[in-house]
């Protein structure tokens, strides 16, 4: 995202299509993207991530302290330390702006 776009969402109301799905684009979907491994979380489809998962709720609207898609950001668990395990991981910026987002409701359009 653009300094202009983060600012945006960090001061405004996050939108999905604008702020979420372009920081999912960038961070997750090399892995999480229904194809290249498709026992994983499609976060192509808002149903697979809105469903709950084996561990727990991927997110909670209005709760992203509860939501593990969050969590899986930073917390540890076996085997994978972080996620992404490799390439580009959000900042502390677009973390925020995640978090925001489920805060407000995760809103994602059909």
């Amino acid at each position: 995202l653009s300094e202009a776009v983060m600012h945006q969402a960090l001061t405004g109301p996050v939108q999905f299509r604008a702020h979420v799905q372009p920081l999912l684009a960038q961070n997750c979907m090399p892995c999480h993207d229904g194809k290249q491994m498709p026992h994983l979380v499609n976060l192509n489809r808002r149903a697979s991530v809105m469903a709950r998962g084996p561990y727990g709720d991927r997110i909670v609207p209005g709760h992203p302290e509860k939501s593990l898609l969050v969590g899986n950001l930073s917390l540890t668990h076996a085997p994978v330390k972080t996620m992404p395990p490799v390439g580009s991981r959000m900042t502390p910026e677009e973390t925020k702006i995640l978090k925001k987002w489920i805060r407000e409701g995760a809103v994602w359009p059909e």
